[in-house]
């Protein structure tokens, strides 16, 4: 559950806080969201470039969120 919300409209920013176990679920949901395009690109050869550059985009955000819960720990 979100302990805290701030939103910055101005810069399109919104900071928001949740305990680690939360974090954690968010972290995993990426990755099965970037291993189910990865599958669907596979079977869908060949693949757009709209396509190709959802993966690229997941797979940067699951990296840095790994990162960010690997220095949580």
């Amino acid at each position: 559950m979100v302990k805290s919300l701030n939103i910055d409209r101005n810069n399109g920013i919104a900071v928001i806080e949740i305990n680690r176990d939360e974090f954690t679920d968010i972290v995993d949901s990426v990755y099965y969201m970037t291993d189910k395009v990865k599958r669907d690109l596979l079977e869908n050869l060949p693949s757009n470039e709209k396509d190709r550059t959802r993966l690229d985009n997941f797979s940067a955000l699951k990296e840095d969120l790994r990162r960010i819960l690997g220095s949580l720990n």
